[in-house]
């Protein structure tokens, strides 16, 4: 009897102890479930995969036309958006622009506010952007001569990312995504390729070695020749194109600086036989060859 008794008591005692420290916890988990429900509600809405972009049968996508939302960075940061009813960032239009840029995910200023995007920061001439993420140099061309007259007697400026740019100008996706690409004619140049663009997936996506072939491009293999072919062919008929419209032309490359893509970059590196000949200096220093060739700034 007092055995139980004593036993009664010690769970009451053990019970009044534990009080606190319950009463704490569950303090600790409204809070959090109530955090969560609100930055919930307070999250944009975050437009992702057709809701951004529309299939465009001659060029592969396009972004769509008179947004205002939001998307998310690499990181999942949020960042707001609008286009306008072409599709492209930028304040005002296409004519009425001083500076038009073309590319790709730079270009369009993928990850960047409206406010801080650089097409809305300049004061003293207009800038409009042309481009898409994903989009390669055939992509970009594609938009300049389709533009053509609205550019006439504008400076045009084209981002080149090299890390990507320069292989999927020759590849026929980008992902699972369909893109136009050129390839060599047997009796030599190259063509554009746009036949096989529909909104199927592509069966064999690209960019499953990405940084492996990165490694290639800069070490002087075939690879490397058939993508600097390439990429003379496009640059050569951008700027025959401008000078044809009496644009002016300017290629701009873009730096890898991402710590990420550096870590890749390196892990493709270090593979056993990788990096023979390796030279990062060289895409720079071979699109600078090919637009001095050509007569345009780089």
């Amino acid at each position: 009897m007092l055995r139980n008794l004593f036993a009664l008591i010690a769970g009451a005692v053990a019970l009044i102890l534990a009080l606190p420290a319950m009463v704490i916890a569950s303090a600790l988990w409204l809070v959090r479930t109530l955090t969560a429900r609100f930055a919930d509600a307070a999250r944009p809405a975050v437009a992702e995969g057709d809701p951004f972009v529309q299939f465009d049968p001659q060029v592969g996508w396009t972004p769509r036309s008179s947004l205002s939302t939001h998307g998310t960075d690499l990181n999942g940061d949020f960042f707001h958006f609008t286009t306008d009813e072409d599709g492209w960032r930028g304040r005002g239009s296409v004519e009425d622009a001083d500076v038009v840029v073309f590319g790709d995910s730079f270009a369009f200023g993928f990850g960047i506010d409206d406010r801080a995007f650089y097409g809305n920061l300049a004061r003293d001439f207009r800038i409009k952007a042309v481009g898409a993420p994903g989009y390669n140099m055939v992509q970009a061309l594609h938009w300049m001569h389709a533009l053509a007259p609205k550019v006439a007697g504008k400076t045009l400026v084209w981002f080149l990312y090299p890390p990507n740019d320069l292989e999927d100008n020759i590849r026929p996706s980008m992902l699972q995504y369909r893109t136009p690409f050129v390839r060599e004619r047997d009796g030599g140049g190259w063509e554009k390729v746009t036949r096989h663009l529909s909104e199927e997936p592509w069966p064999f996506p690209s960019r499953k070695r990405h940084f492996e072939n990165y490694v290639e491009i800069c070490s002087g293999t075939d690879l490397s020749r058939r993508v600097f072919s390439a990429c003379a062919h496009l640059i050569r008929e951008a700027a025959d194109l401008a000078q044809s419209v009496g644009s002016g032309l300017v290629v701009v490359t873009v730096p890898e600086l991402s710590p990420l893509a550096q870590g890749q970059l390196d892990q493709a590196l270090a593979e056993p036989g990788a990096g023979e000949g390796y030279d990062a200096s060289r895409p720079d220093r071979r699109i600078e060859e090919i637009c001095r060739d050509v007569g345009i700034p780089f």
